[in-house]
């Protein structure tokens, strides 16, 4: 009898070490498919912004002031952008999460996050300084995560138009052959064979100021628009 108990008890203990086994099995199975499945996400997140990168209008772009000086340089390649102004040289890096970090030196001084419809701009910090939305007709640009009360920058025949909660803001006179648009203190200057502007409508903003409306219309560029 006692070797009939005995042998029961093992045949148990066998048994739940089996089950402990299938189940950490199971465990073990769901957290590998579940790695795989963030790579994937992640390796398709990574393709989605190296293509919009590499749709980016890359070239060197002018911003000249109405007495013809410079005051700023934007220089795009296909995974870095730099940033000339007045107030020094910053170069975002493109990540392969989706994001450009912006540096002056060794300081990050802003974080640029790429969106399927446009980008948000973060200060050093992350706090959200601008949301941009990229339309087919027109740009949004607004300074709150809900996107709420935009600014709305549309090019109408030869001018850049300002809206803002429905309300005409700012009409700006554009001259395509010259490639120039007058803006608040600005004379914008684009380089050959580049003919559209909608990137560098965020001067129309006064609000916008650098070195965040360089950014900004440097982003457009690198979306390609």
């Amino acid at each position: 009898m006692r070797h009939f108990i005995y042998l029961l008890i093992l045949c148990l203990g066998f048994g739940f070490m089996g089950c402990g086994g299938e189940e950490a099995n199971d465990a073990t199975g769901d957290a590998v498919a579940a790695s795989e499945s963030t790579a994937e996400t992640d390796a398709e997140s990574e393709g989605k912004f190296l293509a919009k990168s590499a749709s980016a209008v890359v070239g060197e772009y002018l911003v000249k002031d109405q007495k013809e000086q410079r005051i700023a340089r934007l220089k795009l390649s296909s995974d870095e952008t730099e940033v000339e102004f007045q107030g020094g040289t910053i170069v975002g890096n493109l990540t392969h999460s989706g994001k450009r970090l912006y540096y002056a030196g060794s300081n990050r001084i802003m974080k640029v996050i790429l969106k399927e419809d446009g980008f948000e701009v973060n200060s050093g910090g992350d706090k959200l300084l601008w949301k941009v939305k990229v339309k087919e007709e027109t740009i949004e640009i607004s300074d709150n995560a809900t996107a709420s009360n935009p600014f709305v920058l549309a090019i109408e025949g030869d001018k850049l138009a300002v809206n803002q909660g429905g309300e005409l803001k700012a009409n700006f006179p554009i001259d395509r052959e010259k490639h120039t648009m007058n803006a608040p203190g600005y004379l914008v200057y684009t380089i050959e064979p580049y003919e559209n502007l909608r990137a560098f409508s965020v001067y129309g903003i006064r609000e916008v100021l650098p070195p965040y409306s360089h950014v900004i219309a440097a982003e457009l560029l690198a979306w390609g628009i």
